[in-house]
């Protein structure tokens, strides 16, 4: 523990009798040619730098993606369904996505621009920026 890398110390440590895998995770965005890269090493408690190879990419990508892409969600219209209803667990999170036009969604996930005057100066975007409906 600490209160900065340089200053952190061991603070208790526990051995599990067995391997347990918590999350089982995949590379992502790997780079999909060869290079190298600089990475330091000890040598006599001293560390020197030195090149060694990137691992690169060993799957499609573009299969993943669409291996894993989730089951479209059918629109329904405007039902009603608030953000406040999924809160509260009267109504589902697809449920309310349902409701929303392709227009809608865009919205949310394009945001604002870091030009815009709805946006803190500075800021690259903001998701979910103002839209007229």
């Amino acid at each position: 523990m600490g209160c900065d890398v340089r200053s952190a110390g061991k603070a208790a440590s526990f051995t599990l009798p067995e391997t347990l895998v918590t999350e089982q995770l995949h590379e992502a965005l790997s780079p999909t040619f060869p290079m190298m890269r600089l990475h330091p090493m000890a040598e006599n408690g001293i560390l020197k730098p030195r090149m060694e190879p990137v691992p690169t990419r060993t799957y499609d990508l573009a299969r993943r993606i669409e291996e894993n892409r989730p089951a479209d969600i059918a629109y329904t219209g405007d039902r009603g369904i608030t953000l406040q209803d999924v809160r509260d667990g009267k109504n589902t999170l697809s449920q309310l996505i349902a409701q929303m036009t392709d227009e809608d969604l865009c919205c949310i996930v394009r945001g604002e621009g870091m030009c815009s005057p709805k946006v803190t100066p500075g800021t690259a975007s903001a998701f979910g920026g103002l839209t007229p409906h």
